[in-house]
């Protein structure tokens, strides 16, 4: 069986990392690939904000296009989950229309806000469930 793409879902993964982390989430039929697209707080104020949104853009516009494994080849830091590690994957409201996505794997966790998805504008918490479901029909849970 071929691995195909099945969602692609723009992350921001915080925590102990500062500044944040871009990153994309490629949900295959066999893994999760996670691409990082940038990094937050390089310039500073809204023209900084704008570039950083532009770059990002302009990367994850450019990783969509290579073949998976080309993808984790990119950067030192992109790795994959393989669905056979993934045992639970949790999307909670966070805010009036953002996202939290957590996915809890056989030796870690990992957590992110949810930033979009590629061409559909204004994502909402339904469209990210959609998306999800579809890829984790057992292991979503879903928390309005």
């Amino acid at each position: 069986m071929v691995e195909e793409i099945l969602g692609i879902v723009k992350v921001l993964r915080t925590g102990f990392s500062f500044p944040a982390i871009n990153e994309e989430l490629f949900i295959t039929t066999d893994r999760v690939i996670v691409a990082r697209i940038g990094k937050g707080g390089e310039l500073f104020g809204a023209i900084g904000s704008a570039v950083q949104w532009f770059r990002t853009r302009e990367k994850g516009e450019k990783l969509e296009k290579l073949p998976l494994d080309d993808i984790l080849r990119v950067d030192k830091n992109n790795f994959a989950i393989p669905r056979a590690e993934i045992r639970k994957v949790e999307l909670k409201k966070f805010g009036p229309r953002g996202a939290k996505i957590n996915i809890q794997a056989s030796k870690k966790e990992y957590k992110w806000y949810a930033g979009g998805i590629p061409d559909k504008e204004n994502a909402k918490l339904e469209d990210y469930e959609t998306l999800l479901k579809c890829s984790f029909p057992e292991n979503l849970h879903v928390s309005k």
